[in-house]
């Protein structure tokens, strides 16, 4: 008799699975957006879900659940982030857009998005854009314009 076996293996371990897993739940909380295979991104849209929604509680023991299920501290707080960002909608935080088949196996290719892209980007900042306002910043402090006009001097 079959027995209901929730999820696909993927063809690897169990802690190869999981890792993967956490792997691609933090590649999406830091980029809004993962591309991936159709298979993996159904397999991780439930755990996304479930994690923002135990993101919406925002205390401690919300906190030390996502640490568990994430891959280190920072993905478990922007987590908390989403889970502030998302916290009037009941459910439903991705959305999973087709790409076609990749060349080399003809696998089916998706990209798993966060649903509320702007707010999401507003919300979690890339560390390029942090890092060129932190110079820009640093260069008004300094008043700095550029580099200096060098003098041409005439060879005898």
């Amino acid at each position: 008799m079959n027995k209901g076996i929730a999820g696909k293996k993927l063809s690897r371990t169990t802690n190869e699975r999981q890792q993967l897993f956490r792997n691609l739940v933090g590649e999406l909380v830091d980029h809004s957006f993962v591309v991936t295979s159709l298979t993996k991104a159904k397999s991780i849209v439930p755990l996304v879900d479930r994690l923002v929604t135990v993101a919406k509680k925002d205390n401690l023991t919300s906190y030390r659940r996502l640490l568990a299920e994430t891959a280190n501290k920072q993905t478990a707080l922007r987590v908390l982030e989403l889970g502030k960002l998302f916290a009037m909608r009941p459910g439903g935080y991705t959305r999973i857009i087709r790409l076609g088949n990749r060349q080399g196996d003809n696998s089916q290719q998706v990209r798993l998005e966060l649903v509320d892209k702007l707010a999401v980007a507003q919300t979690i900042a890339p560390k390029k854009v942090v890092k060129a306002e932190v110079v820009k910043k640093a260069l008004e402090a300094k008043k700095l314009t550029g580099p200096k006009k060098i003098r041409k001097t005439k060879k005898v």
